[in-house]
């Protein structure tokens, strides 16, 4: 969906910096996608907040013991957004090209 709205310069990036999200194991037996991202400005966070209210999946982001909704404004700034954050989305679709962005 958002792939084909990125120009080819843009395409090459996301798969430069989203190329290796990990797959883990979910207790319901699916399979969850998890990103290392960094949002460290309020023009990024409103940007992510907005892409992650597309994903039909649950996004959840980890910061060492905290775990909040991907698609929560005040849930992302209770986090310490200092440091790369872990992004989870439910579901075994690939989502680098939607948050190439935000990768690092």
């Amino acid at each position: 969906m958002f792939w084909n709205t990125l120009d080819t310069a843009d395409q090459v990036n996301a798969v430069r910096h989203c190329d290796a999200p990990q797959y883990k194991n979910n207790k319901e037996g699916g399979v969850d996608m998890t990103y290392k991202i960094l949002l460290d400005n309020f023009t990024k966070i409103k940007k992510f907040v907005n892409i992650t209210m597309n994903i039909e999946e649950p996004v959840t982001l980890h910061s060492g013991k905290y775990v909040v909704d991907g698609k929560s404004l005040l849930g992302i700034y209770s986090l310490d957004l200092t440091n790369p954050i872990e992004m989870v989305v439910g579901g075994n679709k690939d989502y680098s090209n939607v948050v190439y962005e935000f990768c690092v």
